[in-house]
Formats: structure tokens, sequence, C-alpha cells
């Protein structure tokens, strides 16, 4: 399909009203080792239209800031494009920072409210608040903590409170049409550089120019596709490919960890899945070793069926 969309925004209201609003868009575990449940498209519009008005009920305006700590999930996404429809811009880290990172990528970025996902990073983020005056809220993705939210100094909220909120809130979609393509709506903070990490501004436009080449490369591939998605949601290849998959309409499961992705597998059985060399080279290197204690009649089936894979793409 082509990308007729010029804002990620026009991109959410077009897919979660049209043909594919009844359509399984996330596959996700709410804990370990359940079943996967699924939400549709038009599941998921709700819930990111809730979040929306708890944000502006918060507090949160056009240019403001939302950091976001957390493992791959359907309330990361919630919060992304409910932020894209306010014209906030989220701040996404690596689940794996310390607090000490994650105190300055918040700071410098004068976020004015944390998302955490579990009492790891709602630890983290007790430490963060007490060193960040601009911070203003912690949100929790989880439902319960067993850690003391008084102690954080500033109000600390769960995800699943936030439609309690009280307030009068702004309309979804007349905000969400504002969106201009040149609109910064990310700051991606980057190690690959020397000293402090620096966060690099991209806009609508500029991550939709990614979907649109990427469309154009991968012509067959749409609304009968299913993903696993396994990379974690603030990794910005992943991020793009999760708006790719959502512009396409997609069903997007969520691996539980890298380290379950086989056995995801075999349970979403994706058409697509996104990854970087890393990983495929650690999925090389573990089959190699297994090649290496194979019987010898197996090891050569083994290089013989190697050999057809690579013959055929």
């Amino acid at each position: 399909m082509n990308v007729p969309y010029t804002t990620l925004t026009e991109a959410f209201l077009a897919s979660t009203s049209g043909e594919w609003k009844d359509k399984a868009y996330l596959k996700y575990k709410p804990k370990h080792g359940e079943p996967y449940r699924e939400m549709t498209f038009a599941e998921f519009a709700a819930r990111t239209r809730e979040t929306f008005a708890s944000f502006v009920r918060l507090g949160i305006r056009r240019g403001d800031r939302i950091a976001i700590i957390s493992e791959s999930r359907p309330e990361w996404l919630m919060a992304d494009f409910a932020a894209l429809a306010l014209g906030a811009i989220t701040v996404p880290m690596f689940p794996t920072l310390t607090a000490k990172q994650i105190e300055y990528i918040v700071h410098e970025s004068e976020s004015k409210i944390l998302l955490v996902s579990n009492d790891l990073q709602f630890g983290k983020a007790i430490k963060v608040a007490r060193e960040c005056p601009l911070l203003e809220t912690i949100l929790i993705f989880n439902e319960q903590t067993n850690l003391d939210p008084s102690t954080a100094g500033i109000p600390v909220l769960h995800f699943t409170e936030l439609i309690k909120i009280s307030g009068s809130v702004l309309d979804f979609d007349r905000e969400a049409q504002q969106a201009k393509p040149e609109d910064v709506i990310t700051l991606i903070y980057t190690s690959g550089t020397t000293g402090n990490p620096k966060g690099v501004m991209l806009t609508h436009h500029n991550l939709l120019s990614n979907i649109i080449g990427a469309t154009a490369v991968l012509p067959k591939i749409g609304p009968t596709d299913t993903a696993l998605s396994f990379l974690p949601l603030c990794h910005a290849f992943e991020r793009i490919a999760m708006y790719l998959f959502f512009v396409n309409g997609f069903t997007v499961g969520f691996a539980e960890s890298v380290d379950t992705v086989a056995e995801n597998l075999l349970e979403i059985r994706p058409t697509v899945m996104t990854g970087v060399p890393r990983f495929y080279e650690r999925v090389y290197g573990r089959l190699m070793r297994m090649r290496e204690k194979m019987p010898k009649l197996r090891r050569a089936l083994f290089d013989w069926a190697l050999r057809i894979g690579a013959t055929n793409g």
C-alpha cells in the first residue's frame, strides 16, 4: 500500500477507525507464562484516548516532555500515541539504564512526567525524582507496587488510575489534526557520542520518510501479516518498525524477552520479524555450536540445509 499520511496522528486516526478497527492489533502476555491476549485496533484507540485525557488533566500540553522507561508492552504504545495526539514529546529510555543515567536524561530533557513499568524501574524513578525539580508525576504501568510511593516526594499514580483523574479535557481529534510534519515528536538520547548522551530530535516527517521508504521496498506487506516484536520500543529501529506495522495494519505480538524469542515464535507464528545484526549473529553462533556437537551424518544434513537456505535467499 501507499502511505498517504504526512503525520503519524493522521495514521492513527485512519488505522483505528477504518476497515481494520475490529482486527487484532496487539498480542501480549500480561504475565510470564500466561497465554497471549489480543487487543483490536479499536480497543487500542479507546485506551489511547483515555491516556490522552489523563495527560491533559495532569497538565501536559503541546511541547511538554514525557519520559518513558519500560519494557515493550501495550501501555508504552498507548502513551506514545496519546503524546503524539497532544503534541507532547516522548523521551524513551532503555530499561537497563542506571538511576544516574535516567536522572541526567530526565533533567536535561526537562520531562514533566516519568512513566515506568515495574518496581525495578520505579525504584530508580524515586531516586530520580529527588534530583529533578521539573518532574511533576511518576506513572507506573503495573497495577501494584511493593515500594512506598510517598518516598518519591511527588505524586505517583498507577496507569489504571488515570481515568479517575477529574478535570476538563481537550478534544483528541482536534488536537491530533493540529500536528505538522515538522513537529518534533521524540527525543532519543544516544550514547554514540563523547561525554553525556545527546538528545536527537525527530519529527513526524523524519519517521514517516523511513516508513514510506520501507513500504516501497516491501510492497507485499499488509494487514494479513503478523509481526513478532522483541527489541525494546525505545530502540529507534524498533520504533520505526512498530509505526510501519501500524500504518500497514499488521497484528503485532510482543515477545516476553529476547531470551524467549524461539518459544514466542512458535506461539505467534509471525510472517515478519525485525532484528538488529547482533541478534542474528547470536542465533548463528548458537547454531554453529550445536552443529559441532552433531554426529557426522546429521552435521552433513545440517550443512546441506544451510546451503539450500542460502541459495533460496
